[in-house]
């Protein structure tokens, strides 16, 4: 017997950095104000050109 869940009961890797965020901040009940804002500082800092 496999110790594998079924294909219905998985739940989908996170396909980006944003969708992460979201779940972490999802999964520890804080508000939808602070996910804004975490997902916004996420995306702002993302998008920064890398250091030399």
């Amino acid at each position: 017997m496999s110790s594998a869940a079924p294909e219905k009961d998985r739940i989908p890797a996170p396909s980006s950095l944003l969708e992460q965020a979201r779940r972490r901040v999802r999964a520890k009940h804080l508000s939808r104000r602070t996910e804004q804002a975490y997902t916004h500082w996420t995306t702002a800092l993302g998008t920064l050109p890398p250091l030399s």
